[in-house]
Formats: structure tokens, sequence, C-alpha cells
């Protein structure tokens, strides 16, 4: 069987992009006109920040585990 479970890591970038795509259309209804280019490059840099840093659980190095990763 086949493992269908979202990685932590594209979870919270995904969430990034959506957190994003809400923080401009805040800005708009505040007034502050956001041109579509920088729209897109706050979200992709934010996006990129969040998947970086988010650790791949697939990925970690299993002889590295101590006690406070459990096997």
């Amino acid at each position: 069987m086949t493992n269908t479970a979202i990685s932590p890591k594209v979870s919270g970038a995904t969430l990034a992009g959506a957190v994003t795509a809400l923080l401009v259309w805040v800005a708009g209804l505040l007034g502050l006109e956001v041109p579509g280019e920088a729209a897109v490059a706050v979200t992709t840099l934010i996006t990129f920040t969040v998947g970086y840093f988010v650790p791949d659980p697939a990925r970690i190095d299993t002889d590295t585990l101590n006690e406070d990763y459990p096997r």
C-alpha cells in the first residue's frame, strides 16, 4: 500500500503561499496597492523559505537517530 500522507515540507510551503495571498488581499483592503509581480515575488520567497527550513521526515538519516527520534 502506498503512503499518501502529505509531507510537512509540502504542507508548510503550501500554507505559506496561501497566507501570503491573504496578506496581499488584506493590504489591498487597507488601501495599499501591491502590484501583481510583487505579490508573486513575495509569495515565492516566503514559500521557498518555509520549504527550505521545514524538515522532510523521509530524508532523516537513520544512522544519526537517537532517543529523541523513535524508530
